[in-house]
């Protein structure tokens, strides 16, 4: 008995093992649409920062550099380069918040 449901559990094992993968679940149409939305409005609240927090905040999220790499990079102490990512994050988040909300209220 005991050999019985030790066969049974490994080919159940095997056939876990040996699955395709699951396929992705497509793209809504709305949700593309969506998407692009609110990446044009992510790419205009950044085109309204001032060059320097631009510069800082593009360095940090696209580069992925940590502020001595921007420091290092831009000429700037790494406090300066600090100041600038909160003051730009800060505005960013300001200018994003009515968007943020509108797509909240519509899922809601």
């Amino acid at each position: 008995m005991l050999n019985l449901c030790r066969d049974h559990n490994r080919r159940g094992l095997m056939s876990l093992r040996h699955r395709p993968p699951a396929e992705p679940d497509p793209e809504l149409p709305e949700d593309v649409v969506t998407g692009r939305e609110q990446a044009r409005a992510v790419v205009a609240a950044l085109g309204a920062l001032p060059r320097r927090q631009r510069d800082c905040v593009v360095l940090r999220y696209y580069l992925e550099l940590g502020p001595p790499e921007i420091a290092a990079t831009l000429g700037l102490s790494t406090n300066s380069v600090k100041t600038h990512l909160r003051r730009g994050l800060h505005a960013m988040e300001t200018a994003l918040s009515p968007t943020r909300r509108d797509t909240w209220e519509e899922t809601r």
